[in-house]
C-alpha cells in the first residue's frame, strides 16, 4: 500500500504527517493507530524503529498515522516554541486525522519514552481512544529533562562536536539550545500521579528491559485500578544511539510483539 506524506492542522501550526494504510484484512479486524514520537535526541535515534513499526502494523491490518510535534522534525515552528498544551492540540489533530483516514471511531496510541507521557495526557477522558501502548515510558518530567540535558542532541553524528563545544562555552547556553529554561520548568513538572488521574483507557506497558521506574509505574497502574498488562521483551533500546550508527537499533521482536497485542 502507498505511504502518504502531507501536512495537517492549522496554517500556523502545520504538522508533518505520514499515513500508512492498512493491508486488506477480514471485516472487523482493521485498527487505527497513532504513533507518538519522543522529543529530543530520542526522536532521531528511534525514527527508524517507528518507520519499521508503522510498516509492521499496516501489514497486520492497522491504519497508522505518525506525525512530528510542532517545533520538531518537519513540522512548522522551532523547538523553542513547543509546549505541552500545544502538543496536546497536536495529538488531538492526529487522532482526528487517523479516525478520518481509517473510517474508524476509535484509535490506539503508541508512545515511546516521553512520547508515552504525551500519549497519556492526550488520552485522558477521551472515549475515542481505545488504549495506549507505553513503550519504555518516561512518566516523570524531571527524568526527561535530566536525560535530555545529559545527552547533547545527537543529530547527524554531531554529538562529539556538541560535547566539545560544551567545554568551550557556557554550559547553560548549550542546555538552552536543547531545551529552553521555560521548557525545562514545564516539562520537569510532569508527574506520574497527574498523568494517571482522570479516566484512562486500557494500558499496555511494553518495555525492552527491566527498570525500577517501569515496575513503579506498573504498581501505580494497579493501585489506580487502571486496566493494564505489563510485558518485558528483552531487546535493543530503540531510543539509544547504537555505536557508530548515529541512530538506535530496531528491536524487531518487541515491535512484532506489539503488533500481535494490537491484533
Amino acid at each position: 500500500m502507498p505511504i502518504n506524506c502531507y501536512f495537517t492542522g492549522r496554517a500556523a501550526r502545520k504538522l508533518f504527517t505520514v499515513y500508512e494504510p492498512a493491508a486488506p484484512v477480514a471485516p472487523g479486524r482493521e485498527r487505527a493507530v497513532v504513533l507518538c514520537y519522543p522529543p529530543g535526541a530520542d526522536y532521531f535515534n528511534s525514527h527508524r524503529a517507528f518507520v519499521k513499526l508503522s510498516a509492521i502494523l499496516a501489514a497486520g491490518g492497522a491504519h497508522v498515522v505518525r506525525f512530528d510535534w510542532y517545533g520538531t522534525g518537519d513540522s512548522a515552528g522551532d523547538g523553542s516554541g513547543a509546549d505541552l498544551r500545544g502538543w496536546q492540540q497536536d495529538l488531538g489533530t492526529a487522532i482526528e486525522e487517523c479516525k478520518f483516514v481509517s473510517g474508524l471511531a476509535r484509535v490506539w496510541l503508541v508512545g515511546l519514552r516521553f512520547g508515552a507521557a504525551l500519549a497519556l495526557m492526550g488520552a485522558k477522558d477521551r472515549a475515542d481512544v481505545a488504549g495506549i501502548v507505553l513503550w519504555d515510558p518516561i512518566v516523570e518530567g524531571v527524568r526527561h529533562v535530566r536525560e535530555s540535558l545529559e545527552r547533547p542532541l545527537e543529530v547527524g553524528g554531531n554529538r562529539r562536536a556538541l560535547a566539545a563545544a560544551a567545554n568551550e562555552v557556557d554550559r547553560t547556553s548549550v542546555a538552552e539550545a536543547i531545551m529552553t529554561a521555560r521548557q525545562q520548568e514545564e516539562f520537569g513538572a510532569v508527574a506520574a500521579e497527574d498523568l494517571l488521574s482522570g479516566k484512562l483507557p486500557k494500558v499496555y506497558l511494553l518495555v525492552s528491559h527491566d527498570h525500577e521506574a517501569y515496575r513503579a509505574l506498573r504498581d501505580r497502574l494497579r493501585e489506580r485500578d487502571i486496566e493494564h498488562e505489563h510485558e518485558v521483551v528483552a531487546s535493543a533500546k530503540a531510543w539509544q544511539e547504537a555505536r557508530d550508527q548515529w541512530a538506535g537499533e530496531i528491536p524487531l521482536e518487541l515491535l512484532q510483539r506489539m503488533n500481535d497485542y494490537l491484533s
